[in-house]
């Protein structure tokens, strides 16, 4: 729930930076702050994905996820 919420928050956010102009590149804020909703999108996609795979793996699941996370 919370990075649903903060992916639309954040896609509201990208909307406003377009007429905001960076000092230093002078280059609009819709680049910088684009990187927050992707960011969670990507999070997303990783907390469904392995979601996913531990429905299909029984008690040993716990096993698998120390040797593949870092």
């Amino acid at each position: 729930i919370f990075l649903v919420i903060m992916i639309y928050y954040s896609i509201q956010m990208v909307i406003e930076a377009k007429w905001q102009i960076s000092q230093g590149l002078g280059i609009t804020m819709v680049l910088p702050t684009l990187a927050i909703p992707v960011a969670m999108i990507i999070g997303l996609v990783q907390l469904v994905s392995r979601y996913i795979l531990d429905l299909g793996k029984d008690g040993n699941a716990d096993f698998e996820r120390e040797i593949i996370d870092i």
